[in-house]
């Protein structure tokens, strides 16, 4: 038995033990099937890019993000210790949170200048 052979609730199952960003790393654009189980896992589950590494976050945001922002509802960014200018490097890759039409929850943390807002 493989992976794709598995029903969809299975794996939609699965797709709850991992987080958002290793979910897009480890299945996205495997195949059109796994896509489009991960585009409906997100309309239940958030992006949250909180205690993340700088490495991953810039691999979702170069990588995945550009593709998937139509999908996300829920997103959460911060600047705190461990994500520092994380918000200033979110907008350095050409998004935009117009580019987030479905987003309903957008969360941020730990924002110590008003100006990284503003000027998006």
């Amino acid at each position: 038995m493989n992976l794709e052979s598995l029903a969809n609730e299975l794996l939609l199952g699965l797709f709850e033990y991992f987080s958002g960003v290793h979910l897009l790393q480890t299945f996205y654009d495997l195949n059109t099937r796994l896509n489009n189980l991960i585009f409906r896992h997100f309309q239940n589950d958030v992006l949250n890019f909180q205690s993340i590494s700088k490495y991953d976050f810039d691999t979702v945001c170069q990588k995945y993000l550009p593709s998937i922002t139509d999908r996300i509802i829920t997103l959460r960014l911060s600047d705190d210790d461990d994500t520092p200018r994380q918000i200033d490097l979110f907008f350095t890759y050409g998004l935009s949170f117009n580019q987030f039409s479905h987003l309903q929850s957008l969360s941020i943390y730990h924002v110590y200048s008003l100006n990284s807002l503003k000027k998006k």
